[in-house]
């Protein structure tokens, strides 16, 4: 398997540095096929004054989410951060993860780790799948991260325990730098893991979503190439025909000549 896995589609992320959220958003969304279930989770852990009510998408081929959304989700996570901590519930490196996170994570562009898709997916109740490189010289292998995942045991991304009992699973890939959604290819069969970038209609402004995600994939370039190559044929049709044509008068001058030669020659 590549960079891509087998029967999936890549939607490509724009990579400014909030990459992980918008996939992560974009996953729930396309699930849920709805924004209403995301905006009231969200909302629980944001100020009365910094509720949202829409989930902007400015982008569809490539995917990005408008700014106001992205602080809120970035608001989101330093609330939830903050309520794990004083919850006494988490170990001493969980502890210190969420420090650190907590003073970084309402930057603008400030990068999203594997480890916040931990705590992503026990706030939304999802698990996620993760096609990653647990290393730089390793190949692409699947991760499974759910809501019960011990931050202090780096194996457990590896395991499949606990994984078959998720109702959302979200799909996930990461480079090593760059976060894309995968989404599982429902009708077009992807056996070598070729890119292919998937948008979804989005009515922008009123937080609602259209069902029907439509699919840029090869097929136009392909009738593209199909009506080149029959342009090509008409045209070595036409080239051939002036050839024939060609071949005809430069024989009748010839034979002309021939006859004047001969003549002559009376």
């Amino acid at each position: 398997m590549g960079e891509v896995p087998e029967n999936f589609q890549l939607i490509k992320v724009i990579g400014q540095g909030d990459c992980a959220i918008d996939a992560i958003l974009e996953g729930l969304k396309r699930h849920y096929n709805s924004d209403q279930k995301i905006i009231k989770k969200m909302n629980k852990y944001l100020e009365p004054n910094s509720k949202i009510k829409n989930i902007v998408l400015l982008k569809n081929l490539f995917i990005k989410h408008n700014k106001e959304t992205i602080v809120a989700f970035r608001n989101v996570l330093y609330n939830y951060y903050g309520i794990l901590l004083k919850s006494g519930t988490v170990t001493d490196q969980e502890s210190i993860f969420l420090n650190y996170k907590r003073e970084s994570i309402r930057t603008p562009g400030e990068w999203l780790e594997n480890y916040d898709l931990n705590y992503i997916s026990r706030l939304f109740d999802i698990c996620i799948k993760l096609w990653f490189k647990p290393d730089n010289k390793s190949p692409y292998v699947w991760g499974y991260i759910k809501p019960t995942f011990k931050i202090n045991d780096p194996e457990e991304i590896l395991s499949k325990n606990g994984f078959n009992y998720c109702k959302t699973i979200i799909y996930i890939r990461h480079n090593g730098s760059h976060y894309d959604l995968l989404l599982k290819d429902a009708g077009n069969k992807n056996p070598n893991g070729t890119n292919a970038i998937l948008s979804r209609k989005s009515n922008v402004g009123n937080g609602k979503s259209n069902s029907n995600n439509s699919i840029k994939s090869n097929s136009n370039l392909n009738d593209f190439r199909k009506s080149k190559s029959r342009t090509r044929k008409l045209n070595t049709n036409t080239s051939g025909e002036k050839d024939q044509d060609n071949t005809l008068y430069n024989v009748g001058i010839g034979a002309i000549i021939f006859v004047i030669i001969i003549a002559f020659s009376y």
